[in-house]
């Protein structure tokens, strides 16, 4: 069967009879714009009307022969450099998406101003390739990148090696286990002060195991703010939720959704403490 008639196929069972549905049974409900996407689109994850712009944009890659390496400049002056087995095609398409997942209408967008994280400690905790932390780099007061997958860390230490006096990478998984691989967020900072830091979790699924070993980070932090990945997981949403109401905290989960294993699911909670 082609890849074409798949396509079709996938358009009219996840987009026609979803939007039918939903438009007879539920036509207040905000996912109904998305399955009208899928619907009169080539079917996609990108189910945003600005997507298209990115996903034609040319993207150029270059390579650094002294590190074995290719990168792309991102935000014109930086090089953002990705792993060594990362072929041009497919840097291209992950650049693109990256972009596409931090603009300003994405349910994944991270932050709406620069302010919010100047002069912060930031925790980019799941940071794969950095781009969160690089655009921050600039504003940051201090930037610690958890990142274990093997694969991420030459080029990190790449990417971050101009600002490596304010950058640390720890290789560990943050979880609410301390071993050789693990390390929570509370054992992190029992040796490091707790006040003004910012942390973006996005860990495959990992937020409420992450999130089990910050109690202590939670009650004891004093102008804390974050943002934590809820599409991972059908409850994360509602888990991560139940978590944060055992504190003072202010949050709000990003409008919009994001489209995983052909599901609408809330793409991320906001919030902080004071």
């Amino acid at each position: 069967m082609s890849e074409s008639i798949i396509k079709s196929i996938k358009k009219f069972i996840y987009g026609t009879i979803p939007y039918i549905y939903t438009k007879i049974f539920d036509p207040d409900s905000p996912k109904l714009r998305y399955y009208k996407y899928i619907k009169e689109h080539d079917y996609t994850r990108h189910i945003y009307d600005f997507a298209p712009a990115y996903i034609n944009m040319k993207v150029d890659v270059m390579e650094d022969k002294e590190k074995g390496l290719r990168y792309v400049m991102h935000e014109k002056d930086k090089k953002l450099y990705f792993p060594e087995d990362f072929s041009k095609e497919r840097i291209q398409k992950a650049y693109r998406c990256l972009l596409i997942e931090q603009h300003p209408e994405h349910p994944h967008h991270y932050i709406d101003s620069p302010k919010e994280i100047t002069d912060k400690t930031i925790l980019d905790i799941g940071a794969a390739e950095g781009i969160f932390s690089l655009s921050a780099i600039e504003k940051a007061r201090m930037i610690y990148l958890f990142e274990y997958d093997p694969k991420w860390i030459k080029a990190l230490n790449a990417t971050f090696e101009p600002w490596k006096d304010k950058v640390k990478i720890i290789k560990k998984y943050i979880s609410n286990t301390n071993d050789d691989t693990q390390q929570t967020l509370d054992s992190f900072f029992a040796d490091k002060p707790v006040n003004d830091l910012f942390f973006k979790m996005d860990i495959e699924g990992a937020e409420c195991s992450a999130l089990a070993g910050a109690k202590d980070l939670f009650t004891k932090a004093i102008n804390l703010d974050f943002v934590i990945c809820t599409y991972h997981r059908k409850n994360d949403a509602r888990d991560i939720s139940a978590f944060l109401d055992n504190y003072p905290c202010t949050y709000s989960t990003r409008k919009g959704y994001m489209y995983v294993m052909h599901r609408l699911r809330p793409g991320l909670i906001r919030g902080s403490k004071a």
